[in-house]
């Protein structure tokens, strides 16, 4: 207050001072108060001044405290979008690498194909040339043959006397004939199973064809756990056959009469095609053969599959050991690999889709 007072009051004796110097005002009067502006009106101003300097100070502080809280807002905003887009980029990367997994299984069954059918081709190929060359053969006999009957009617006309001679002739060309008629059921019979074996070879190239494109409508159905009966070793873990790693495999210990291994979902699931790769590339292949797959409905009921038993093929490729059960129709908390032979049980990736 007093130095809001000093500041008021000095222009005003300023003022005075130069009025009396012109003779405008009468120092009596600036003595008694009769000046405008006497102390009484500003101390008033003062105190209007102070009154509203407090409430500006006091507005200011309410706008700082709703500046804070629009920063602090602010902040959590761009907290979450970070975080959104840290989400974003983890599901495009997932995407990413479905994707890339699926195109490359594509991709080697497709060239697995490919070379099946060049095999097959160089195969046929090799048949027609047999053939060829067979039915060169039979030319060039029934050529001799013609050759020989022409010289028997010659020997005929000229000499008679050799009769017994042309009986042995004709019975060796009754020989002759037998074995061209031999030939001949050989070349049909050969004719037979290269239909029979393309036949084969087209449906096998076909049901492929079939079950590439059911994968493609397909989703994979992830493991949420998996179990099995034993375990050979640390390396060779239920784990094993779900880490997407071709180079490594699951392995039960000997000597149980039943071996199993347990794929389970996440919660209830309907089950389609189901992708197995053995175990045992090598002559140790065979011991998968006979595995059943079968839907798990809880921890004690299981439904059958129409296509639920492995059978092992030759081959010593990974694609020539993938196997394909259809389970299309059942729904469950898993799926169960059941072995009642006594070995081993072997994977080396399991995937079960949803149709």
């Amino acid at each position: 207050m007093i130095y809001c007072t000093m500041f008021l009051l000095v222009p005003i004796f300023f003022v005075s001072q130069f009025d009396i110097i012109r003779g405008e005002s009468n120092p009596a009067e600036l003595l008694a108060g009769k000046r405008p502006g006497s102390k009484d009106s500003v101390l008033e101003t003062c105190q209007a001044l102070q009154d509203a300097a407090q409430l500006i100070r006091l507005e200011g502080y309410s706008a700082i405290d709703k500046a804070e809280l629009i920063r602090d807002q602010a902040y959590r905003v761009k907290d979450e979008a970070y975080e959104i887009k840290d989400e974003a980029y983890e599901i495009k990367e997932s995407v990413l690498e479905a994707r890339t997994e699926h195109e490359t299984t594509l991709i080697e069954t497709l060239g697995l194909i490919h070379k099946q059918a060049l095999a097959t081709n160089l195969y046929i190929d090799e048949i027609r040339n047999t053939l060829s060359s067979v039915l060169s053969r039979i030319d060039s006999l029934e050529e001799r043959v013609q050759g020989t009957q022409d010289e028997i009617s010659k020997v005929k006309q000229g000499q008679e006397g050799l009769s017994n001679e042309i009986s042995e002739v004709k019975e060796g060309l009754d020989g002759l004939d037998g074995e061209i008629s031999e030939v001949k059921q050989g070349l049909e019979g050969l004719g037979q199973s290269v239909d029979d074996g393309i036949s084969g070879l087209t449906e096998t190239i076909s049901d492929k064809l079939v079950e590439i494109e059911k994968l493609q409508t397909q989703k994979l159905i992830p493991a949420a756990r998996v179990a099995q009966s034993t375990t050979y070793a640390d390396y060779s873990g239920p784990e094993k056959a779900v880490d997407g790693n071709y180079n490594s495999q699951t392995h039960t210990s000997a000597g149980q009469p039943r071996q199993w291994f347990r794929y389970y979902f996440s919660d209830t699931r309907s089950v389609g095609l189901i992708k197995v790769v053995n175990g045992k590339l090598n002559s140790n292949r065979v011991r998968l053969n006979g595995a059943k797959v079968s839907v798990m409905v809880n921890e004690s009921v299981r439904r059958s599959c129409r296509d639920d038993t492995i059978t092992v093929r030759d081959g010593e490729t990974i694609q020539s050991q993938t196997y394909y059960l259809d389970c299309s129709g059942n729904s469950g908390i898993g799926v169960e690999f059941v072995l009642d032979t006594g070995t081993y049980l072997e994977f080396r990736q399991i995937e079960v889709y949803a149709p």
